[in-house]
């Protein structure tokens, strides 16, 4: 599928901050509100790993020794969390269409089903070191190639930059055995946002542009946030009305996204092997989870 040129992905954000998604009523059914959080948390992590991948390969730019073994770690282990991730999002957003989908969200399934078949390779991954080792075909190595196109070199014209030049980068991990095939981005006839872009990795006989479903996935949870939202207001406003309560106490959120700091004293009574947890309890009037020490 074509790249989008009209909104490449950079990197920006695919929830925003101040999303309905990140301040659900407390009040909405837990099944429909754990899938929307998942969604949110899904769409955080790949514009992470999306990020970090641009960030690290447009550090490196075209020069190969700059290439380190962990440039190399994080540009692969990104482009996996993405392949990761897309697998979660397209099992959890059909949920939300009774009807058929629409032409965006058709797209990104069809797009992102090579991130299925990735990620059940990686499921069955030792049974598929026995097939590519046996293998006398070309193949890609076993956690594929990525590749993607790098430029300091553009000129800005009235219409916007025009590159110049660049250059093909193709990145793997592990030894050469020789018959490997490494596919290379094809740059000729896309947008490239310099100075990387059209990030693809490639393995088990199968390509995946990486931006191209994380652009798509950003207006899908944009048509979604607008139709939740409107739909959970009208169940808040309808539930206030038969309960008596009013619509901005049932529409409260209870906070998440906790990051806990608990001091420890140590002592000549310490128990080593004591278990320790924390545990939410009822929230308070306030509508934040009170934390009480677990043992």
């Amino acid at each position: 599928m074509p790249v989008d040129i009209q909104t490449p992905y950079v990197g920006q954000p695919i929830v925003a901050k101040d999303s309905f998604f990140r301040r659900l009523p407390h009040v909405l059914e837990p099944s429909q509100k754990l899938r929307f959080e998942a969604l949110v948390l899904s769409a955080d992590t790949l514009e992470y790993a999306f990020q970090n991948m641009r960030e690290v390969a447009t550090r490196c730019g075209y020069q190969i020794d700059r290439v380190s073994s962990r440039d190399r770690t994080a540009l692969l282990s990104s482009a996996w969390t993405i392949v990761d991730h897309l697998h979660a999002a397209r099992q959890l957003i059909p949920h939300f269409f009774r009807d058929e989908p629409g032409p965006v969200t058709k797209a990104f399934l069809a797009t992102t089903e090579v991130a299925q078949h990735f990620r059940n390779k990686m499921d069955h991954l030792n049974s598929n070191i026995g097939n590519l080792s046996k293998s006398k075909k070309l193949r890609t190595p076993l956690f594929g190639a990525l590749s993607y196109f790098v430029t300091d070199e553009y000129r800005i014209t009235s219409v916007g930059p025009e590159l110049v030049n660049g250059y093909i980068m193709t990145i793997m991990a592990g030894s050469i055995f020789g018959g490997e095939h490494l596919p290379a981005v094809n740059p000729v006839g896309h947008g490239v946002a310099a100075p990387v872009d059209l990030f693809q990795l490639s393995g088990y006989g199968e390509t995946l542009l990486l931006g191209t479903p994380l652009s798509m996935l950003s207006k899908i949870l944009a048509g979604l946030e607008k139709d939740a939202e409107t739909q959970i207001r009208i169940g808040v406003e309808r539930l206030s009305a038969e309960k008596g309560i009013p619509v901005d106490e049932l529409s409260g959120h209870h906070g998440g996204g906790l990051v806990v700091a608990v001091k420890v004293q140590f002592g000549p009574l310490a128990e080593a092997d004591s278990p320790l947890g924390l545990s939410l309890t009822s929230a308070s009037e306030s509508g934040t989870p009170s934390l009480e020490p677990e043992r």
